[in-house]
């Protein structure tokens, strides 16, 4: 077994919000940070999670485009490092790199002595978050219970797309990039497949 950095180990469904009621970019950092403030690893105090949040922004915004924002803030007022996400059905200007309206959040915050899993997380977002697929199954879940699954079942589908590419030998690696992108089938057998190639590929606990 490998262990990896996965986005929902730092996630849970108290710290998820499918219907954000803020308008503007100042009240979703605002109601982001209250509902981060519902994890243990969260300081309440002073609203540093907000004004963290706040200060990122200055920086520039964190809207990185196609209706995503990213707010995201190293503090002392988190434990450790720990990821909410909200969704608004209404769509905020968040001043973004394509100045379109953002609807899907992630938001997290870590102490400063976590930066390399802080750094795997944000990077292993952004790319998922570059398939519109991705985003149209997060817009798609009613629960948060089922936001939590569909981001683990994709993290675990491209752990194993990764993981193809490591194999050895040109033609084990064509065949079984030919089964990764058979997306429906792949999805749902990710485990079939690598028993019909016979391929012994460790998967991530």
């Amino acid at each position: 077994m490998i262990n990896i950095v996965k986005i929902t180990d730092y996630m849970s469904e108290e710290l998820i919000s499918l219907n954000l009621k803020a308008r503007t970019k100042d009240e979703v950092l605002l109601e982001l940070s209250k509902l981060m403030e519902a994890s243990p690893n969260i300081s309440k105090e002073g609203n540093n999670i907000y004004k963290s949040l706040v200060e990122r922004e200055k920086l520039g915004s964190t809207g990185i485009g196609k209706g995503v924002a990213i707010p995201h803030a190293k503090t002392e007022a988190a434990k450790s490092l720990t990821i909410a996400f909200g969704i608004s059905k209404e769509r905020v200007d968040f001043k973004s790199l394509d100045n379109e309206n953002v609807n899907i959040f992630f938001v997290f915050a870590s102490p400063n002595k976590d930066s390399q899993v802080y750094l795997k997380v944000l990077a292993r977002i952004s790319r998922l978050i570059r398939e519109e697929s991705f985003r149209q199954g997060l817009l798609d879940c009613k629960t948060p219970k089922e936001v939590i699954e569909y981001i683990n079942k994709k993290e675990r589908f491209g752990y194993w797309k990764d993981t193809a590419v490591m194999l050895q030998g040109d033609a084990v690696q064509s065949l079984t990039m030919m089964f990764l992108q058979m997306w429906n089938v792949t999805e749902k057998n990710i485990e079939g497949y690598s028993r019909y190639l016979n391929i012994a590929i460790p998967t991530p606990e």
